[in-house]
């Protein structure tokens, strides 16, 4: 059923992964979509859309970070309830396309407008030097750092996490 309500336009100025996203975010909030059914796999969705896997993968993983879907393991994807009570914001579509989201009105402070601290530039030669967000290289845990640091680049860890898991469930 999902599929019928996903229209893919190719003149489109949004690309597939967006056209699929705003479909179903759509058809979230307006009730077609039961909470404790799961909506189809990525893989039937994408055969019956006539588009990449990896498409559709990618749309149900955006909905997931915007509160949309909550993803069960093994189960599948599935209306995130919360997204419906109003409690999870929806800022990932409107119902006009055209809208964008106004990062200013949402931002408590603006970064370009933050006050720098100024300090002197041979601060490390102070004996207490008060500074935030500086770290004491004395208290600094090299050895540990190191280490981890060389486990996770060894080559059979960057196997691991370089590999390619779209066909397969992470490991």
């Amino acid at each position: 059923m999902l599929e019928q309500l996903i229209q893919l336009d190719d003149n489109s100025s949004d690309n597939l992964k967006v056209q699929i996203r705003k479909a179903i975010a759509v058809a979230i909030l307006d009730g077609h979509i039961a909470l404790e059914q799961a909506i189809p796999s990525s893989r039937k969705l994408s055969q019956a859309l006539k588009v990449s896997r990896q498409t559709v993968t990618f749309a149900y993983e955006d909905l997931v970070e915007e509160g949309y879907l909550i993803a069960r393991e093994r189960r599948g994807y599935f209306v995130n309830p919360a997204i419906l009570e109003g409690r999870v914001s929806g800022s990932a579509v409107s119902r006009d396309t055209e809208s964008q989201v106004r990062w200013l009105d949402r931002l408590s402070c603006q970064p370009s407008q933050q006050k720098n601290i100024s300090k002197p530039a041979n601060w490390q030669s102070y004996e207490f030097p008060f500074i935030s967000g500086q770290i004491d290289p004395a208290s600094f845990p090299l050895a540990e750092w190191r280490e981890c640091s060389k486990q996770a680049l060894s080559v059979l860890a960057v196997r691991d996490w370089t590999g390619d898991s779209m066909d397969a469930d992470d490991p």
